[in-house]
């Protein structure tokens, strides 16, 4: 179960980062001591000196890309970013909030995935939120503003659980899959299906950086990902238009 968070800034430049909830993954010691699960793709990484970088820090001048915690931990993270230029589009994937194992859990679904900086603050007051609610929309704008820090980082999310009415399908909005990875975990090729038609595949490494991109040929069974090493990619699928159809998550051994 995880939540996908992707920017995109003014300038085009995008980065992403993971929150993973999981059963196996290890418990957080302490701030300066996280445990770093690498088989969910947690490890400190460098941030580009140069490039549009986003990440939660896993401790003192540790960046992660991937958060990953215990299945009963109330998830959350903060998200800080450099070299952006405003305003940026914050999207997000809903899956986690729906995962069936949530609802069925004794600590309780999550209720309210919030939002919360400066700009942020008390946004969705009308709505009985102190903050931005991440289950109205799927993506939000974050543009400059003239208060308080006149920053949007750092972005606080938190996820509030066992409080309130409990989640169900129709409290929030629909996260279709447009495409599907199989077989996940893998070794050499990963087959994919979209339900709409792709002209290329982009994939990125942990750290945001294209790994690899092919055009479509109709010939083709999967993507040959046999000279990337192990690790965890994301994979986004473009159409002729170069417009995104969607982007899964895949680990190779």
């Amino acid at each position: 179960m995880e939540v996908l968070f992707c920017l995109l800034n003014a300038t085009g430049a995008k980065d992403t980062l993971w929150l993973v909830l999981d059963s196996d993954a290890l418990p957080l010691v302490d701030n300066n001591n996280p445990g770093f699960d690498p088989q969910f793709g947690e490890y400190p990484i460098e941030l580009d000196p140069e490039g549009f970088n986003v990440w939660t820090p896993g401790g003192i001048g540790i960046f992660l890309k991937t958060f990953a915690l215990p299945l009963n931990y109330y998830p959350g993270a903060t998200i800080y970013a450099n070299n952006y230029v405003l305003p940026i589009t914050l999207s997000w994937d809903t899956a986690l909030f729906r995962a069936p194992v949530l609802l069925q859990n004794i600590i309780g679904p999550i209720n309210a995935p919030l939002l919360n900086n400066d700009y942020f603050f008390n946004y969705h007051a009308n709505l009985g939120w102190p903050s931005y609610c991440m289950l109205y929309d799927t993506q939000v704008e974050m543009p400059w503003f003239s208060w308080g820090s006149q920053d949007q980082f750092p972005l606080m999310c938190t996820m509030s659980r066992g409080w309130g009415n409990p989640l169900s399908s129709s409290n929030i909005l629909p996260s279709p899959r447009p495409l599907k990875l199989y077989p996940n975990p893998m070794q050499d090729l990963l087959r994919v299906e979209s339900t709409s038609a792709w002209y290329e595949a982009i994939v990125l490494d942990a750290q945001g950086k294209v790994v690899l991109q092919v055009r479509y040929t109709a010939v083709q069974p999967g993507l040959d990902v046999s000279r990337l090493p192990a690790g965890a990619y994301i994979l986004h699928l473009v159409d002729v238009a170069g417009e995104k159809i969607g982007a899964e998550k895949f680990v190779k051994h």
